[in-house]
């Protein structure tokens, strides 16, 4: 039956990848597979992150896999290896901490700390959002390869608020922002009266597997001259949980 040899097959790159990161040329000779049939399966598993290709031109197991992989297993699961650390940044910031993950072209939020203010943002857990709609999903994007970026600002991006930016220009200088700096703030972008700082969580081979955030009400987080301090406590802590997957320690903010 095609459709099974199809799915044999990606099962076969995908556990050559697991083995060693490849480029195409290397996966057909590994495999025996056509170069084109390679091509084929991988251009497939790249669309929603099963495989990233890196700068040398290596495909890697992508987030999409990790999460599931973090979903089957609970003693590796995401959101277990997080949580102390999301109940540390809330304590610190003073407002909701957050994780999510990017899947397909949206971001899904797994687990959320909330703090004892009585007014505070929604438990938002199990809910999602297109990946352009804030700093989370944007955090997502800036982990994905520069062809997969450009193929997702190419779809029509709806705004989920007045304030959501939609403008690709923008989006590309935003990710460009995360991969420099390591954070990036927006403001009632993903939902009104909502502000939210983001930062990538890492796995072992570096690959950008979750956004880790706070968020608040916007007319008291951030407060006036504090957004730098907590950006750095959502980096430390987005850095804290990475290494806890194997990562090294990112350089944090510049």
């Amino acid at each position: 039956m095609p459709g099974v040899q199809s799915v044999e097959r990606a099962f076969a790159l995908l556990h050559e990848i697991a083995q060693k990161p490849s480029t195409l040329s290397e996966l057909s000779r590994r495999t025996g597979l056509a170069t084109s049939t390679v091509g084929r399966l991988l251009a497939t598993l790249a669309k929603d992150g099963t495989v990233v290709r890196d700068r040398s031109g290596a495909y890697r197991i992508g987030p999409a896999v990790t999460a599931l992989a973090a979903a089957a297993d609970p003693a590796y699961s995401l959101v277990e290896v997080a949580n102390r650390t999301l109940v540390e940044l809330a304590a610190r910031v003073g407002e909701s901490a957050c994780i999510s993950i990017g899947q397909g072209n949206e971001i899904r939020h797994v687990a959320q700390i909330n703090t004892a203010h009585p007014v505070q943002v929604k438990d938002w857990v199990g809910t999602r959002a297109p990946l352009h709609g804030g700093s989370p999903g944007l955090v997502v994007l800036s982990g994905w390869p520069d062809a997969q970026l450009e193929r997702y600002l190419e779809r029509r991006l709806l705004p989920m608020t007045v304030h959501t930016v939609t403008a690709p220009a923008v989006l590309r200088e935003r990710v460009k922002q995360i991969r420099t700096v390591g954070h990036l703030w927006t403001h009632e972008e993903g939902a009104d009266g909502i502000s939210v700082v983001a930062a990538p969580v890492r796995n072992s081979a570096g690959a950008v597997i979750a956004s880790l955030h706070a968020w608040g009400p916007s007319y008291r987080f951030p407060q006036k001259g504090t957004a730098d301090r907590i950006a750095h406590q959502v980096v430390e802590a987005a850095e804290r949980v990475s290494s806890m997957l194997g990562c090294r320690p990112a350089t944090g903010i510049q």
